[in-house]
């Protein structure tokens, strides 16, 4: 989900981080009735101060290096099956911003506490955010013996309250054109190999990453009224890497950037794929 503030204020993002919160909460607890549910919700966020992220759906804006700038805010809702998008239990679930008068708080959590202009005017969450989604499966299940997959993080790095450890996400698209010399379904798993690779090799012991491979479940999977993230934002193929320092004393994430710049570098040239973006986020909220 690539949420985007209409009005980019600091009172805008507290509000929305607020808001967030609450709507974590509800999405995971939704009871699986047959079609699964959610397991984890989480927050990324770029940095205030680096131009390749935005606020903007702008086309034309891009960032300092001439690439098409990310969205700020980068969210991920896990679940078991993307068939739990198109239940009523899911559709159901409040968009109103003001979450507090639809439910009571549950312990230690903050109200949103949003000022309506006018007395009984129900503001709702897209009267301040602008969100685009996009629904991927997750490609290979359980991975490779050793590995650490996103798609199911350990517990302990989420929290009800949704406490984050120090983490990035990096986020790496992928489109494999016709022609590229091999088999076109065997290349994303290729590059989702090459990156944890080449991770392990370079990150200190105390930094680790939880890597899983998507793709992109069609038109025919977006729940109704959610507007779809566009082309120049998505891939057929995702590879999300979590790199969490749970001691907190190690990750840099301009360390982390610098290194996926390098490979995605190379693998365009080795490998012949030219469809390969990326983007770099931190993780602020971890709610399971």
């Amino acid at each position: 989900m690539h949420p985007r503030l209409q009005d980019p204020t600091p009172a805008n993002a507290t509000t929305f981080l607020r808001w967030t919160k609450l709507h974590f909460r509800d999405m995971l607890n939704i009871p699986d009735t047959g079609s699964g549910h959610v397991t984890q919700d989480l927050r990324f966020v770029a940095p205030e101060g680096d131009d390749g992220y935005t606020h903007t759906h702008d086309k034309k804006e891009q960032g300092e290096d001439g690439k098409r700038a990310m969205p700020k805010y980068l969210y991920t809702c896990l679940m078991d099956d993307i068939a739990f998008l198109k239940t009523e239990a899911y559709m159901g679930v409040s968009r109103r911003l003001n979450l507090e008068k639809s439910r009571k708080l549950e312990e230690g959590e903050m109200g949103v506490g949003f000022l309506e202009e006018e007395e009984g005017e129900e503001k709702m969450v897209f009267d301040i955010v602008d969100a685009q989604f996009a629904v991927y499966e997750e490609v290979g299940g359980l991975g490779r013996e050793g590995e650490m997959p996103f798609q199911r993080l350990p517990k302990h790095l989420t929290s009800r309250m949704g406490a984050a450890p120090k983490s990035v996400l990096v986020t790496v698209y992928i489109d494999v054109p016709l022609g590229v010399g091999m088999d076109r379904d065997t290349v994303p798993q290729a590059l989702h190999d090459s990156l944890l690779s080449r991770f392990k090799a370079v990150v200190p012991p105390a930094l680790k990453p939880y890597l899983s491979l998507y793709r992109w479940a069609g038109v025919e999977a977006q729940p109704e009224a959610h507007p779809l993230i566009g082309k120049d934002g998505r891939g057929e193929w995702m590879v999300l890497l979590l790199l969490v320092d749970e001691e907190g004393e190690t990750l840099v994430r301009g360390h982390a950037v610098m290194l996926v710049e390098g490979w995605v570098e190379q693998e365009r040239g080795e490998a012949g794929v030219r469809g390969i973006e990326f983007g770099v986020w931190e993780g602020e909220v971890f709610m399971g």
